[in-house]
């Protein structure tokens, strides 16, 4: 049973598919760091008695090899499957919210905040496991660069992923309500270009920090990462209104290529720099 299931698995990898279906199976279905930091495995309490520790990793082994039984097309569903009823529910809630919301504009305002600092915890992604004495262990797990960073960003992208929908569909109704214009709704492109950007800035602290503390302060600087996109919003606003030249309404955008460009070259230099970096006290 078990060489037929594997036999399986080497066809289906076999099978030709699309670079972005095989970035999304290496770096999200088929990555430990990822099942690891999405909470598939089941963290094990050391408080409980020890009969209940046991129970706790039996379950988890349980949970690890009903997951490893499952073939590619299972695994990718399974991982695809809850954003799109997340995505589908968010947009039937918009016009239910259209309905009842006044302006909403200053909570939007601050949710979109939220979003743009939400990848400040990924200063702590690295160190914690360094800390911890796990790093060189995960290091010598045979698995790519790619996947140890791409799991770790990945996990942090997707916390705030739920915040940006609510923050999205609020815009929506608030455009629907006509307290704003609906060009406001593409300004959904440069926060997601400073969300990538923060958090790959604070992953890369992580990953040359020695200390959480260390890393929870050097993540301060990453809000200077925001301040070019809220000058830009600004500006962009500004000529909405017609009070300044009209050539303002594509500084955010610009922006927002200007930072995926430096998340880019960030993301291939972490990659390179993964192997050099700071190990932990085991080793």
């Amino acid at each position: 049973m078990a060489f037929q299931q594997q036999r399986e698995r080497t066809i289906e990898r076999a099978k030709p598919e699309s670079a972005l279906a095989a970035l999304w199976r290496e770096v999200v279905v088929e990555n430990p760091v990822y099942r690891k930091e999405s909470l598939i495995a089941t963290p094990i309490n050391a408080n409980l008695p020890e009969h209940k520790q046991l129970e706790q990793r039996e379950a988890a082994r349980q949970k690890r090899a009903e997951w490893d039984a499952l073939s590619l097309p299972q695994k990718l569903w399974k991982k695809t499957f809850p954003l799109l009823v997340i995505f589908a529910v968010a947009y039937t809630l918009i016009p239910v919210l259209a309905l009842w919301l006044k302006s909403g504009v200053g909570g939007l305002a601050s949710g979109f905040w939220g979003v743009l600092m939400g990848g400040l915890s990924a200063s702590t992604a690295i160190v914690s496991e360094r800390e911890k004495r796990t790093w060189n262990a995960l290091l010598l797990s045979g698995l790519t660069a790619r996947q140890i960073l791409g799991g770790k960003l990945l996990f942090y992208l997707q916390q705030t992923l739920g915040v940006l929908l609510g923050v999205f569909m609020v815009a929506v109704a608030v455009v629907l309500r006509g307290h704003l214009p609906a060009v406001a709704l593409l300004l959904i492109v440069p926060i997601l270009a400073s969300h990538l950007l923060t958090t790959l800035f604070a992953l890369r602290i992580s990953l040359w920090s020695t200390s959480v503390r260390q890393a929870s302060r050097k993540a301060l600087w990453c809000v200077l990462l925001v301040i070019p996109l809220l000058v830009s919003v600004l500006l962009s606003a500004l000529a909405l209104g017609g009070r300044v030249a009209e050539g303002f309404l594509l500084l955010p955008f610009a922006y927002a290529a200007l930072a995926l460009s430096v998340s880019v070259a960030l993301w291939r230099r972490m990659q390179r720099e993964l192997w050099s970096a700071p190990k932990d006290f085991s080793g």
